[in-house]
């Protein structure tokens, strides 16, 4: 992975920014590795595909990684013959990020048809294996972003994400409440429980684990019966006998009650997610609701 990296930010240092590939460099030296010289690859863009020979750098390696310097991301590891531009992952991860119902099926069978070409499930797999690998790319080099500028640290993002409420100015008065934060939840998904290995990468994002080192820190709150009797305390409440009596919207919300979640809990496993906002909408923390209700 490390030699992609280096490849993709290669790419992106020499490329023309329009996609196609960069100038040949490796004119000026001799091949030390002739074996890397990929001939008659199949180069498959958002709206051509042509067949071209690529030249490798002195110091590569592997196949892939003189794609990847090409601006291209091959469909399996060892010799491949049918690459990608990364214009279109990169293309399907914007696209995914507005509408996270668009899958990658989707998008292969979109671009079939713009090449006109016949659909298989195999197609599909091709282009996911593709996607999984330019996605760690654009991992390893936002990680290497945060070390450069040290933004690396512990809790980095929950104490600096907003500059408002972070960051300070010389002789700036003190305030009575430095932060204004909001925690909230909501029960607007559920998801059933399966086998996930995967992890979270973000700093804002807190895992299961990490919740759940602060399970027996929390004294539980009894679970109130709905409807209550119990109003909230009235200021110059209305004497007027014609005047309708008050509501409680509490006694009212069953969507909250007990039953409601004994039923959801027997089906779904996360039920929403909670998250802390400051009051310039920046997330500081969030979390999956798993087992548990609104709080």
């Amino acid at each position: 992975m490390p030699e992609l990296v280096t490849a993709y930010l290669q790419y992106h240092s020499h490329g023309l920014g329009d996609g196609s590939p960069p100038q040949q460099l490796s004119d000026k030296a001799p091949l030390p590795v002739p074996r890397l010289r990929l001939s008659n690859v199949q180069l498959i863009d958002m709206f051509t595909q042509q067949q071209h020979t690529l030249n490798p750098m002195p110091d590569h390696q592997y196949p892939n990684e003189v794609l990847v310097s090409h601006g291209y991301l091959g469909m399996c590891t060892y010799i491949p013959q049918c690459c990608h531009l990364n214009l279109c992952p990169c293309f399907f991860r914007q696209a995914h990020r507005t509408c996270p119902q668009y899958s990658i099926q989707s998008f292969c069978q979109t671009l079939c048809h713009m090449h006109q070409v016949p659909y298989h499930a195999y197609l599909t797999k091709q282009l996911s294996v593709a996607y999984d690998v330019y996605l760690e790319i654009l991992h390893c080099v936002d990680n290497q972003l945060k070390k450069a500028m040290g933004w690396d640290t512990p809790n980095w993002w929950l104490l600096n994400a907003c500059p408002a409420c972070c960051y300070k100015l010389k002789n700036e008065p003190s305030l009575d409440f430095e932060w204004l934060v909001s925690i909230d939840s909501n029960n607007f998904y559920g998801i059933t429980p399966c086998l996930d290995t995967r992890h979270p990468r973000s700093d804002y994002w807190i895992d299961p684990d990490g919740v759940n080192n602060f399970q027996h820190e929390v004294n539980l709150k009894p679970m109130s019966t709905y409807p209550s009797n119990s109003h909230d305390d009235w200021e110059d409440e209305p004497s007027d006998p014609y005047l309708p009596k008050p509501i409680n919207c509490v006694d009212q919300w069953c969507n909250a009650g007990p039953e409601y979640w004994k039923h959801m809990f027997s089906v779904f496993c996360e039920s929403g997610i909670f998250i802390a906002v400051c009051w310039h909408h920046f997330i500081l923390l969030a979390c999956d609701m798993i087992k548990s209700s609104e709080l």
